[in-house]
């Protein structure tokens, strides 16, 4: 179930597992009965400080009496400003966040809580293409960009609910890469490069190209 409000945001789902392969009682993953998420942000922009807010709170469950079924409560505040060079065409990106997650197990608690910091430089290229005898003429983007993502240190929580599965939903988080479970040192540079090819008469994308690669 998803619900949008203005820039509120409200998801819930119940999931489930039916596994194609022959794995013991204790290899299954977690169902989530439920999951709830919950985001907000200001209205984005360029030149403008950039906040908002994710949470998300999961009942993990187990077919198998011998894992640890829990409530999970994950939080996570951020905060970028986008500043614009040469009337727009260049920018700079800084951005931190601060995730936080609560545990509570069967027999206890425990807690986690994740920095991450990043930044991000890119520019905007264009260009007017039009080929003798064709009705058409394009717009030609190219959008080269860098991001560097840093987690000081390793953070583990000593859980492993979802962090083989886990999505993720944020695009300034690493949580879509390790669950929201544990974040090892990350010193992270990720290069992008970006074309399309614009149709000026409706403004349809009729090529989209992005290469990427990180290190």
């Amino acid at each position: 179930l998803h619900y949008q409000q203005g820039r509120l945001k409200l998801s819930a789902e119940i999931t489930d597992h039916y596994t194609l392969s022959n794995l013991t009682a204790a290899e299954e993953p977690y169902r989530k009965l439920p999951q709830i998420d919950l985001s907000w942000d200001n209205q984005r922009g360029d030149d403008q400080l950039n906040y908002g807010v994710e949470g998300q709170v999961v009942r993990f469950d187990h077919q198998d009496s011998s894992q640890t079924d829990a409530d999970r409560f994950w939080l996570r505040p951020s905060i970028d400003y986008r500043h614009t060079l040469l009337n727009g065409a260049a920018y700079l990106q800084p951005a931190i966040s601060l995730a936080h997650t609560h545990y509570e197990l069967d027999g206890g608690s425990g807690d986690l809580t994740i920095p991450h910091y990043s930044l991000e430089s890119g520019l905007f290229l264009e260009r007017a293409y039009a080929q003798a005898g064709e009705a058409s003429s394009y717009l030609q983007t190219l959008e080269p960009s860098i991001r560097f993502n840093y987690i000081p240190d390793g953070r583990d929580s000593g859980q492993n609910f979802d962090s083989l599965t886990d999505s993720g939903n944020s695009n300034t988080d690493l949580s879509h890469f390790y669950g929201k479970d544990r974040a090892p040192h990350t010193e992270q540079l990720t290069f992008a490069l970006k074309s399309d090819w614009i149709r000026d008469q409706d403004g349809t994308s009729v090529v989209s190209t992005q290469l990427e690669r990180t290190r």
